[in-house]
Parts: C-alpha cells; sequence; structure tokens
C-alpha cells in the first residue's frame, strides 16, 4: 500500500487485529520521524488500559528523510502473510524497514501522532509508481 505523511514531528501506523485494539492486544507500529532527531522503528505495542503501556522495538532506525509540513514523504508499506513488514521511500530503491514477526496482522490500520500538538496529515490508498 503506497502512502505518504505530512506533519511537524512524527507519524505513527497502527497495524491491529482488531477494531479496538486494547484490553492486552499485541499490535504493531511503524513510527516515522519521531521527535527532532527524525528516528524510525518498528516496534510492538500492547495496550492494557489507558494508563498502562508495553513495547518493545524491533527495528530502529536512527534517521530518515525530514517529515515535513511543505510536502508528503511518500512510501509504500508491504505486509506478507509471515509477518514479514517492509517500508520503502518512493526516493529509494531497497526498504529502510525490513523486519519480521510473526504476529502481524494489518486487518486494521490506524493512523495517529505522538501528542496532541503535533499535526500530521496521512495520505492512503496513493496510486503505486513504478
Amino acid at each position: 500500500m503506497r502512502m505518504g505523511v505530512s506533519g511537524n514531528k512524527s507519524g505513527y501506523i497502527r497495524l491491529a487485529p482488531t477494531v479496538r485494539p486494547f484490553d492486552e492486544t499485541t499490535m504493531h507500529e511503524i513510527v516515522l520521524g519521531f521527535d527532532s532527531d527524525n528516528r524510525s522503528y518498528f516496534q510492538r505495542y500492547v495496550r492494557g488500559g489507558a494508563s498502562r503501556v508495553h513495547s518493545f522495538k524491533l527495528f530502529k532506525l536512527n534517521y530518515i528523510q525530514k517529515i515535513s509540513i511543505f510536502e508528503p514523504l511518500m512510501f509504500t508499506v508491504e505486509v506478507y502473510p509471515n509477518g514479514r513488514v517492509t517500508v520503502k521511500l518512493d526516493t529509494e530503491r531497497y526498504p529502510f524497514i525490513d523486519v519480521t514477526d510473526a504476529g502481524v496482522s494489518a486487518k486494521y490500520i490506524g493512523f495517529a501522532n505522538w501528542d496532541v500538538n503535533d499535526k500530521a496529515v496521512f495520505f492512503v490508498d496513493c496510486p503505486l509508481v513504478d
């Protein structure tokens, strides 16, 4: 699936097996350009309630192209049946995230940002580029 994100800080893509992934549901997140140092990572994430969260980073990349409010960062996310997830920028030949975790489910996909003051706009279902 090709998509993009534009914003002032970070964008989160949540992959979950249920529409409301709470009550100890295991889900996964692709985090793009977190904080001022543009860290990006793929994490397994379990939320047990409003104040109980457990996450485990499976893959961390220290830098990707900065997310901008002026132009969307365009990329393709692929989720395979064996749990492999790849994320590739349009401007790159190879994925910058390539990780396998057997429990990955893309039945439901959600989009978020880190803080209420952050702004992230997602573009989804974009045409694929050759």
